[in-house]
């Protein structure tokens, strides 16, 4: 049986949760090991290139190769962390804007989310859910196409900006 919460601390507690855990998400990804650089070249023992130099020049140890640049990116874009914030933040609104409308005599116009809005806890569930879910899919994707991620999140922010949008313009034509 889902309970409808009617206090008005309930939207900024919903935002602080979901924020707090895109954060927790992304501060997974913050300090990996490869953001510090190449990593370091082997080197021969100078005792044993000492003893090398007295043998034939087939002994001799190969040269080290230069480091290599990384096929994949190791640095996350700047502008992905306030994208998955302000994505967070457009799921939290959204869920906010839908429960409002709803509140108000509006019906889902998507089918496939009709039932569960009835059931606050069950779309609050699913909205979290696909918010890292999406989260998650772009830290994969910038390691090796950092435009793409960028473009991803900057699509999905801007399609859940005119689907906020329009729940609120709902919501408050319906009083």
């Amino acid at each position: 049986m889902s309970v409808r919460v009617t206090s008005r601390h309930a939207p900024s507690v919903l935002l602080f949760v979901v924020m707090f855990l895109v954060l927790s998400v992304t501060a997974l990804y913050a300090g990996t090991p490869a953001e510090n650089g190449a990593a370091a070249q082997p080197t021969a023992p100078a005792a044993a290139s000492a003893a090398n130099a007295t043998t034939s020049p087939l002994a001799q140890p190969l040269p080290l190769l230069p480091p290599q640049k990384p096929i994949f990116a190791t640095h996350r874009p700047a502008a992905l962390v306030p994208l998955y914030v302000s994505f967070a933040t457009l799921q939290a609104l959204d869920v906010r804007s839908t429960m409002t409308a709803l509140g108000n005599g509006a019906s889902e116009a998507n089918p496939l989310l009709g039932g569960i809005t009835q059931h606050t806890d069950a779309f609050l569930a699913l909205k979290m859910g696909a918010a890292a879910g999406t989260i998650f899919v772009s830290e994969k994707l910038w390691k090796r196409n950092p435009v793409a991620a960028v473009a991803l999140m900057v699509g999905l922010n801007s399609a859940y900006a005119v689907v906020v949008a329009h729940n609120y313009r709902v919501a408050g034509g319906l009083h």
